[in-house]
């Protein structure tokens, strides 16, 4: 059996897609076989990324309704080798209950080495599918509204979840930070949410070139580089926890 990687967050705009995808790249590149699960009905955007797009036949919910097999919708990455996607479907309306998707879950890490599950923010499939998880990651804005959300989704996670959901802090910005918090300490934002530090991930510019190209030569930006360490600590690599300031 797998492992089962979910990320989420409290509130959209968190970066929770592109963290799933460069852990999916990430993992992968130490070799083993990976599987990206997209929840996001309606707005699925794993496939986009990792530049399957175009090779979509069927999608999660197809699977659940057997009129495929689930072999039949993954779809290897042409951008990640190692990387396969299991696209969500393309309208909510469209979307498995939650005991069809746990049972995909649990089928579908029956065939990888680990998947990596892509649950929206808000999403109610998050405290299903946490009990087969093995690690849980919550990403998080430094802004008060998404703290107040991701410490909402902590203390449900807490039943659902019998490991330690882990913390990322993304989108850092010095400047915002000192503009809201009168401070550049992180520590309110770690507290306010109430999950032990995973890292943290600047806001990067250049991230938008690996989102437009989803090419790996220019992925290797500042804010790929925070997530692919992000991923190693979830891993059990001890790597100290910085932030380089500019």
């Amino acid at each position: 059996m797998g492992k089962i990687v979910i990320l989420t967050s409290g509130k959209g705009g968190a970066g929770v897609s592109c963290a799933a995808a460069v852990f999916a790249a990430e993992l992968a590149e130490t070799g083993r076989r990976v599987l990206l699960m997209d929840l996001a009905a309606g707005l699925r955007t794993q496939d986009f990324l990792t530049a399957a797009d175009e090779l979509l036949l069927y999608d999660l919910a197809d699977a659940a309704a057997g009129r495929c097999t689930l072999q039949d919708v993954w779809y290897a990455s042409p951008a990640y080798e190692g990387v396969w996607v299991l696209p969500a479907p393309g309208k909510k309306d469209e979307m498995p209950s939650a005991a069809q998707t746990v049972d995909l879950l649990r089928r579908c890490a029956q065939c990888f080495d680990h998947v990596v599950v892509d649950c929206p923010a808000g999403s109610n499939l998050l405290f299903e599918l946490a009990g087969a998880a093995d690690d849980v990651a919550i990403c998080c804005t430094p802004d008060p509204m998404s703290v107040r959300a991701c410490a909402a989704v902590r203390e449900e996670l807490a039943e659902a979840f019998a490991g330690e959901a882990r913390l990322i802090i993304s989108k850092f910005n010095e400047e915002e930070m000192l503009a809201v918090w009168n401070t550049n300490d992180l520590d309110g934002v770690i507290d306010g949410v109430g999950l032990r530090l995973l890292g943290v991930v600047p806001r990067d510019t250049a991230f938008a070139r690996w989102i437009a190209a989803r090419d790996q030569r220019v992925c290797k930006t500042a804010a790929w580089g925070a997530l692919g360490r992000c991923c190693a600590r979830l891993r059990g690599e001890t790597i100290p926890l910085s932030l380089k300031r500019s």
